[in-house]
C-alpha cells in the first residue's frame, strides 16, 4: 500500500485487507466489485459525487470505514480514508475545500507524468461504477 495514504479512521484486519484489495483492483484496471458500493446506492442520490466529484466505496461491508476518491479519464485520486463524516456535512463533503482537493490534483498530475511505476496509492485504472 502506498506511503502516502491518509488513513483517519482504524481499520480492522478485514478493512485493511479490503482497502489493498481496492488499491491493486485500481491499479491494474479491474473493476471494483459491487460488494464497496453502499447497497442503496441506486435508490438515493449522491450529492457529493455529483456536486463534488468525490464518489467513496466502503471496507468490509456497512461499516465506518470509507475510502473517499475522485475518478478521471486516466487515473483514479485516492483522497483519504475516513468515516462518515464527509457525509453528515452540510453540504456534504464540505471539508473537501477546492483548495485541498487542488492539491491533490496537482500531485496526481506530477506522478501522472512521471509513469506509473510513481503511483502511491490509487492508480490507473479502469473507471468504477458511479
Amino acid at each position: 500500500m502506498g506511503d502516502h495514504l491518509d488513513v483517519k479512521v482504524s481499520l480492522s484486519s478485514r478493512q485493511q485487507a479490503d482497502l489493498e484489495l481496492l488499491i491493486d483492483l485500481i491499479e491494474s484496471g479491474v473493476a471494483v466489485p459491487d460488494r464497496f458500493y453502499r447497497p442503496s446506492m441506486d435508490r438515493r442520490g449522491d450529492d457529493m459525487l455529483v456536486k463534488g466529484k468525490v464518489m467513496h466505496l466502503h471496507l468490509d461491508g456497512p461499516s465506518n470505514a470509507l475510502v473517499y476518491l475522485i475518478q478521471y479519464d486516466d487515473a483514479v485520486l485516492i483522497i483519504e480514508v475516513n468515516s462518515h463524516i464527509h457525509l453528515h456535512d452540510k453540504p456534504e463533503g464540505k471539508k473537501f475545500r477546492a483548495d485541498l482537493i487542488g492539491r491533490a490534483e496537482r500531485n496526481l498530475h506530477k506522478v501522472l507524468q512521471a509513469g506509473p511505476a510513481s503511483f502511491p496509492a490509487g492508480g490507473r485504472g479502469r473507471k468504477s461504477r458511479t
